[in-house]
């Protein structure tokens, strides 16, 4: 027998936030109400800008994202309204891009990074292998100039400085307000 655990319901809380986690803009989503051509988080991104955009018409605005937000047709959507976007990609969202496959970035060493730039968008594609390989989107930001990272090395047993592109440190210092 199968146990009957009921319907799904709730809140979810959108949240535009400063790098310290201040809250600044706020959107409660109690489900689909109605049709849109865009993924959920595409959508959740376009609307909560549009306001802030109203908001604040001079503010330039810059915004990081995380997996679930980015893509490159948000990325492309948000540059029209003169906003930068950058944001970690989910692997099945890349389209065409021709960036290497993670499988052979991963057997690369730490620090190994693939890109393309798209200069019709002007938009960044970064693949970057750490501890496990990231994607990251950018119409902001590119790979130069590289910065060094520090990593723990199991194999030295020590701390050592390791590529980072400059989109990831970007990323890393700009992003971990709201999770």
């Amino acid at each position: 027998m199968i146990p009957y655990y009921g319907r799904r319901f709730g809140f979810k809380a959108w949240t535009a936030a400063t790098r310290l986690g201040y809250g600044v803009h706020a959107d409660l989503y109690e489900g689909k109400s109605e049709q849109r051509s865009t993924r959920l988080g595409e959508h959740v991104v376009t609307k909560m800008m549009e306001a802030m955009q109203k908001e604040s018409p001079e503010t330039q605005f810059s915004v990081f994202c995380d997996n679930f937000f980015t893509s490159p047709t948000l990325i492309s959507n948000l540059q029209d309204k003169n906003i930068k976007v950058t944001g970690t990609m989910r692997q099945n969202r890349i389209d065409k891009c021709p960036l290497m496959d993670v499988k052979s970035v991963k057997k690369q060493q730490r620090g190994y990074y693939d890109y393309h730039l798209d200069t019709n968008d002007q938009i960044c594609a970064v693949r970057w292998n750490d501890n496990s390989v990231v994607t990251l989107l950018s119409n902001e930001y590119g790979v130069h100039p590289i910065q060094k990272a520090k990593r723990y090395s199991a194999v030295e047993k020590k701390k050592v400085n390791i590529q980072q592109p400059y989109v990831v440190q970007q990323y890393n210092r700009f992003t971990g307000g709201v999770d």
